[in-house]
């Protein structure tokens, strides 16, 4: 005999000693006294419910399907838009095939709603693009650039390239260094030039003959540097302190072209004509 369950709407299945015991639904577990079957019902009746039922279930299965499909549509067009076009023209359509239905009097339990419940969420890629991130990390890039090109030192244009790349090579520059003027030492060769002599950068003085080198802050006050006649040019030597060191030697119009150079430093200079 049919028990219907008075909580739901599930049906239970039971022997007709049940009538007038307790009872518990198989679905939603609640418990009841069995009543005495209905007798009155005729056959076409039992049938027209058997078949309402059933096509009340397969109404909702369809329903469900189709919503179902149309979510993943929903989910899938945002995809589409990372997507290759090749990828995009590849989608097929879609087949859902229905699981027959039972023509029992039971129900079938109802189906989850949940839309990932039969998909594989590793098969959904969705790609979100905050615009605004975008633009901002598009200007960071321009900002960065151009504070690389601030940066980058600008080197007198008098100077001619092969003579500044000789220069870079023993200067030592710093990254916001920039070589300013080049005083050649008398004792090179022109094809020599920028191995050695005196350059002015934005922050010091720096000189090299040979092994004798080194570099002097313009802000140095105790640094003095004394220029000796000898045969037409001048020998330059730096005086720090109770220290000397020998520097280059320079021609006459690269002399008084360091003496100006020097009038905005700390740097001294003496010259000596004998």
């Amino acid at each position: 005999m049919n028990v219907p369950c008075p909580n739901c709407d599930n049906t239970l299945i039971a022997p007709p000693e049940v009538v007038g015991c307790k009872v518990k639904c198989t679905l939603c577990e609640h418990v009841f006294i069995a009543p005495s079957p209905v007798n009155d019902l005729n056959d076409d009746t039992f049938s027209s419910w058997l078949e309402e039922d059933y096509e009340e279930t397969v109404r909702e299965e369809v329903a469900f399907h189709e919503e179902h499909e149309k979510k993943l549509l929903d989910m899938k067009s945002l995809k589409k838009d990372s997507k290759t076009d090749a990828d995009s023209k590849s989608t097929k359509k879609r087949y859902i095939k229905f699981k027959s239905t039972s023509t029992a009097s039971t129900k079938a339990p109802p189906q989850s709603t949940s839309l990932l419940e039969n998909t594989n969420i590793d098969d959904i890629e969705i790609t979100v693009i905050d615009e605004e991130a975008e633009r901002k990390k598009r200007r960071d890039a321009r900002f960065k650039k151009h504070q690389l090109r601030q940066q980058q030192p600008v080197h007198s244009s008098r100077i001619p390239e092969k003579c500044l790349n000789q220069i870079c090579i023993w200067a030592n520059l710093k990254t916001d260094e920039s070589v300013r003027e080049y005083l050649i030492d008398t004792d090179i060769t022109p094809a020599e030039s920028g191995s050695a002599g005196i350059i002015f950068t934005n922050h010091r003085l720096i000189y090299r003959k040979y092994h004798h080198n080194g570099h002097i802050s313009f802000d140095d006050a105790d640094a003095t540097i004394n220029a000796k006649l000898d045969t037409g040019s001048y020998t330059l030597s730096l005086f720090k302190g109770s220290t000397r060191s020998r520097m280059v030697r320079l021609s006459s119009e690269n002399l008084d072209q360091l003496k100006a150079l020097l009038k905005s430093t700390s740097i001294k200079l003496k010259i000596k004509s004998s």
